[in-house]
């Protein structure tokens, strides 16, 4: 019962996603605080490296929150049990829009899967809706932003976020 309420609660949250309450604010200790949290898998080095001192954005701090946790936790979660987990993120600017990356080390994704990684309710893990990254693409999408991804099979995926300078 629990599992099929969450399900329909995730089902709910994506058919009515908030419109973004949008404010200006620094993405980096955002993503920060996001790395902290995970840190604690011990089964996974996670990393940030940064060319900018801050990332000022015009966004919704809680969906660029929901966005990042879920990148984060997938690119975790794509790590098999026998291997040492890395997890990079990376900010960087060009122009007038800030390049976030998360690359892991993990299974990465089969070419013939990777057409439908943003499709609601498309999933390459046991568990899961599928919903999370249809959910990140219309955030930020929402935000004037682009995701993208690429991917080598068994070496690992790199998700590239970009966002609008604030």
């Amino acid at each position: 019962i629990d599992a099929l309420t969450k399900i329909a609660n995730e089902f709910s949250n994506f058919a009515k996603m908030p419109r973004p309450n949008e404010t200006k604010f620094d993405l980096k200790p955002v993503i920060e605080n996001v790395l902290e949290v995970f840190q604690e898998e011990e089964s996974c080095r996670l990393s940030l490296t940064s060319a900018v001192h801050s990332c000022n954005v015009l966004a919704d701090k809680d969906l660029m929150l929901r966005v990042f946790n879920n990148l984060i936790k997938n690119a975790i979660q794509a790590i098999p049990p026998d291997r040492k987990g890395e997890v990079e993120v990376a900010i960087k600017v060009e122009e007038q829009h800030y390049i976030i990356s998360i690359k892991d080390n993990g299974v990465g994704i089969e070419e013939e899967k990777q057409s439908n990684i943003f499709v609601p309710y498309f999933t390459t893990k046991s568990t899961g809706t599928g919903l999370g990254l249809a959910m990140v693409k219309q955030i930020i999408e929402n935000h004037r932003g682009k995701i993208y991804f690429t991917s080598v099979p068994n070496q690992g995926t790199t998700f590239i976020v970009e966002l609008p300078k604030g």
